[in-house]
Order: C-alpha cells, then sequence, then structure tokens
C-alpha cells in the first residue's frame, strides 16, 4: 500500500527526574505505540528520513511515539550514564509528558531489554509487546566475530566504523548505505558510543519476564550476525505469552506490517487470562497424574477419593494461576495444562509437588515442549503423547521432563538428574528424560 511521505515530525521534549531533556515525537492517532530505542544510534528527526517507510506505515495505523535516550540525538549531550535505571527514568519521562495509560511497544536489537523491563514494570498498562532481533540478557551469549572486529574498528576509526556500518545496514544500495552512516554519525559520537556499549552489556531483563503480561511477539531476522537465533528462542520461550517468529527478511521491510498484524490479531485485555491454543504456536504440555486413584477409590470410597482429586484440582489450578498457564482438560486422573514458557512450566510443576508432598496422596507430572496442533481449545500431536508418556514414567512426587525442556531451562536455578534414555511406548527412538527440583 501506497502512503504519502511525511514531514518530519514536530520535536517536543519532556524532563526526567534527573533532570534531563528528553526529545520525542508524537504523531498519529489510534493505539498509543511507543518505540523504545536502544543507545547509542537513535535520533528522533532524522530516523523519519532514513526509515521513511517504517515511520508512514504506523503513523498511519497508531498514535506513534519516538524518543531519543539521554546523551543521542535531539537529547541533552553529553550523558555519562546509560544504565537501565537511566534508561527507565528517560522511558518515564515521556510517558507522563505524552500523557499515555494504556500502550503497545515495539523495539529492536539494544533497545530490547529495557522494553522488556517496561513491560514489566508498567504490566498492566502494556497490551502488546513486539521485538525483533534482541535478547534479555547481553551476557548470556558470546560476542559474534563481527562484532569483536566491529568493536575493533569502531575505536580504531569512528568515520571508518560508521561508514561500515552503515553499508552493513545499506546492503548494496549505496546512496542508502551512505545515509546510514551520516545518520550514525549524527547520534551521537565515538566516546559516547564506547560508553553507552559498555553500560548496555551490564543489562538482564531475565529476572522481571515472568511479570510481564501482555502478548509478546519475539522476531528473529534470518541470517543476523549480531544476534543468535538462540536467544531469540531463549526469550521467547520464557515469556508468559510469548511468540517466536523468524523471517527472511534483511531489509526489515516488512517490521510494520508484523507490528500491525500482531497488534490487531491479539486485541484483548492483558489483565485476562492466557490466551487458547493458537495454530503453529510453541508451548511447553504439562500432564499430572494421581499416584493408584484406582485403588485409591476402592480403598477409601468414592466420596473420600474425590475430595482428594478436588484437593489436587485446587492446587493445580492454583499454580496454574501463579505461573501463566492454561488448564486444557481434566483427565480423570490429572490435569492437562499448557504453557507459553518452559521455566514457567517448571517453577508451577514444583509449587504443586510442594503443596502435595505432605498430603495423603502423591501426584506424578511430566512435560515436553514443541509445536503442538491446536484444535478446538486442544492440542494434539507427537509432542502432545510425549509429554503423557514422560508423565506415565515419573515416580510419585517427581517431576520429570524431557531434553528440549531441559535445554530450555538451563541456568533458570533448577537442578536436573539425568535419567538417562527411556523407551517410550509408540516412539521408536529412546528419549533421554531428566528429573527437576529446585537447586538447593
Amino acid at each position: 500500500m501506497y502512503h504519502p511521505r511525511m514531514e518530519p515530525p514536530r520535536i517536543q521534549y519532556a524532563t526526567t527526574s534527573d533532570g534531563v531533556s528528553i526529545a520525542y515525537a508524537d504523531t498519529g492517532e489510534g493505539h498509543p505505540l511507543i518505540f523504545v530505542p536502544g543507545v547509542p544510534f537513535s535520533h528522533v528527526q532524522l530516523a523519519w528520513d532514513v526509515h521513511d517507510y517504517h515511520h508512514q506505515v504506523l503513523a498511519n495505523k497508531f498514535r506513534f511515539i519516538r524518543y531519543d535516550p539521554r546523551g543521542c540525538g535531539l537529547s541533552d549531550r553529553p550523558a555519562t550514564d546509560f544504565s537501565m535505571e537511566a534508561m527507565l527514568r528517560d522511558f518515564e519521562a515521556v510517558r507522563l509528558r505524552t500523557g499515555v495509560e494504556r500502550f503497545a511497544l515495539w523495539s529492536n536489537h539494544f533497545g530490547v531489554p529495557i522494553a522488556l523491563t517496561v513491560a514489566a514494570q508498567h504490566a498492566s498498562s502494556v497490551t502488546h509487546v513486539v521485538v525483533f532481533d534482541g535478547w534479555a540478557n547481553y551476557r548470556r551469549y558470546p560476542l559474534p566475530a563481527v562484532q569483536r572486529a566491529a568493536a575493533a574498528l569502531r575505536r580504531m576509526n569512528w568515520e571508518l566504523y560508521t561508514e561500515t556500518w552503515g553499508r552493513a545496514w545499506g546492503g548494496y544500495d549505496e546512496e542508502l548505505a551512505k545515509r546510514y552512516g551520516a545518520f550514525a554519525r549524527a547520534c551521537c559520537d565515538g566516546e559516547t558510543c564506547e560508553r553507552a556499549l559498555r553500560d548496555l552489556a551490564n543489562y538482564n531483563a531475565e529476572p522481571v519476564l515472568a511479570d510481564i503480561l501482555a502478548p509478546t511477539l519475539v522476531v528473529q531476522i534470518a541470517g543476523h550476525s549480531g544476534v543468535p537465533e538462540q536467544a531469540s528462542r531463549d526469550l521467547a520461550s520464557a515469556l508468559r505469552f510469548g511468540e517466536l517468529v523468524l523471517v527472511d527478511d534483511p531489509s526489515m521491510r516488512t517490521q510494520p506490517e508484523l507490528i500491525e498484524q500482531f497488534i490487531a490479531r491479539q486485541a484483548r485485555d492483558p489483565a485476562q487470562a492466557a490466551p487458547g491454543p493458537a495454530a503453529g504456536g510453541f508451548r511447553t504440555i504439562l500432564f499430572t497424574d494421581l499416584e493408584a486413584s484406582t485403588p485409591l477409590t476402592e480403598r477409601l470410597g468414592d466420596e473420600k477419593a474425590q475430595e482428594i482429586v478436588r484437593g489436587h484440582n485446587e492446587v493445580v489450578r492454583t499454580a496454574l494461576k501463579a505461573h501463566g498457564g492454561e488448564e486444557v482438560k481434566h483427565t480423570g486422573d490429572g490435569i492437562m495444562a499448557s504453557f507459553a514458557s518452559a521455566v514457567s512450566a517448571v517453577r508451577a510443576a514444583l509449587q504443586v509437588q510442594r503443596a502435595l508432598a505432605a498430603g495423603e496422596v502423591r501426584v506424578r507430572i511430566g512435560m515436553n515442549a514443541g509445536e503442538p496442533i491446536a484444535e478446538e481449545g486442544d492440542y494434539f500431536g507427537s509432542m502432545v503423547q510425549l509429554a503423557a508418556r514422560v508423565c506415565d514414567r515419573a515416580e510419585p512426587g517427581q517431576v520429570v521432563v524431557t531434553q528440549v525442556v531441559r535445554d530450555l531451562c538451563r541456568g533458570k536455578g533448577f537442578a536436573f538428574e539425568d535419567l538417562g534414555p527411556a523407551d517410550l511406548k509408540g516412539f521408536a527412538e529412546p528419549e533421554r528424560l531428566f528429573a527437576v527440583r529446585e537447586r538447593a
């Protein structure tokens, strides 16, 4: 669709709690969409020229707000503090100045951990989050060789670095490459760039991911040399309502369409329960199974046995609510549940086991992660069947998971015991299983 070229927006200023003037632009009408920039490459006015297509599309669909963090673009210079706390003060100043109450967030690259932290702090106000090529914890992933080479060039020759940076983003388009290089130099100087990149290496949004209630689209550009695909996978799996999309679009021209489509599709109140099954979504499936339910009924009688089942159901549902889980169905002897995050699923399972540890009857819990078939409010497919078989293999009082769940939960504070490969009914190849518990 053709969008008439817009003039650069009117630049306004907001003042942070520590007295820094932050430049911002507020254009368009509709649901507020705030772009959370990362340091150091931000210039709120020139961005409308370099990224004119993106801004025209978004300003035609939303009330689009963009700002420059301190030390960059048209905001106060110089700056010496680029900590996460400083970035949050910049965002808050703009939010208060524009008066938005409910809003969506969009961010790329270095701005992603800032946007995630904002989404957690404003969980009841953020309606949607869309992030491209980002991570929650910069230090978790080794710096790619191309990034190390770029860092050396940056310290040696600032102008040559920005020209090279411009060519990397502009591709084979010589004119666009020059525009990107000039844009980078207008955003900040070399000293500011070095200081900002040192500070952002300490950004870590992992501890607050579970607090984000908004549907979150995590987009990974295929082949992006600066951000490993694993970072996007880890981020999407750790979010309550995360969704991962891999796109082959080096020019990132599809960004505005992806944002628009996601917000339109996910228009919902973030305070509501978790969204229902969505075809093709990555989920962690959990099964619980009461120990020896048939002998229990024979021993205690129907009424007493049913009281125990109701107690189990209440404990499981409390854990699901606490960790963003979705009850799919009751299986007679247990519950089948679904999670957007493997980490949240494991935390819920451990909560259930703690609550039932002193009870009359214990429960088995097993889980697997993957992309099930979603249909009529239920999940199907081999990954669901595998989760059920894993539950069958668990001992009473035990939580057992597959290799994929264990990998998704690496570094999250759990202890895993390798149970070795197991032959599971209906599966030709053995599956390596792990018993999980909280780390002492």
